[in-house]
């Protein structure tokens, strides 16, 4: 289920701006601004949400205390609107999560517009096999040079999906990171604890 919530994570920040280029949900630039809402079990069992809002990341929970949990781009911590004193080792973790979380959504949104490149490909390819057809109607062109050319194209499209299979493998790690960080947050600052 994880993996799913990756993928739609990263779908969620890619479709916009692959689909339309821009999207009034989504902007982006390379100071990390960009706004979307995650509903999502990265975090636990899927009873909390996570929202990407300029460089803040607000975790809000379906039930019980804590509600709402925000950290943000100066390692400051949250909780339901208040600011929690953190000791070294707490700010620590806090800035760990937030930038672990940062890194996570620039790197779900790269395998996002990498695999919407791949199925463009995949796309570009069923019309060269239908070109293919055409000229196998009207020219010399056979039925084994439509298949050895399909072949020879979709193999290429194999290799760069392997390629962004393993990302995606290193993208599910990078969100277990982000699980145990936000694990070791809880069981270190009590707030965070509260009656979930």
């Amino acid at each position: 289920m994880k993996t799913f919530s990756i993928v739609l994570l990263a779908a969620l920040l890619a479709v916009p701006s692959v689909a339309f280029g821009h999207s009034r949900h989504y902007q982006s630039s390379t100071s990390h601004s960009h706004s979307a809402s995650v509903s999502t079990d990265l975090l636990d069992n899927g009873s909390r949400s996570i929202d990407f809002k300029g460089k803040r990341v607000i975790i809000k929970y379906d039930s019980g205390t804590p509600r709402r949990v925000e950290v943000n781009d100066r390692h400051e911590l949250r909780v339901d609107g208040s600011l929690v004193k953190l000791d070294p080792d707490q700010q620590k973790l806090v800035g760990e999560f937030y930038e672990k979380i940062q890194q996570l959504v620039a790197d779900a949104k790269a395998i996002g517009l990498e695999g919407a490149a791949i199925g463009l490909q995949g796309v570009g390819v069923a019309a060269a096999a239908l070109t293919g057809v055409v000229n196998m109607l009207f020219t010399s062109y056979t039925s084994d040079d439509l298949e050895r050319d399909v072949e020879r194209k979709a193999a290429k499209i194999e290799a760069k999906a392997d390629c962004l299979e393993a990302k995606a493998d290193r993208l599910e790690m990078l969100a277990d990171e982000v699980q145990d960080i936000y694990d070791q947050m809880e069981d270190s600052i009590p707030e965070l604890r509260g009656d979930i």
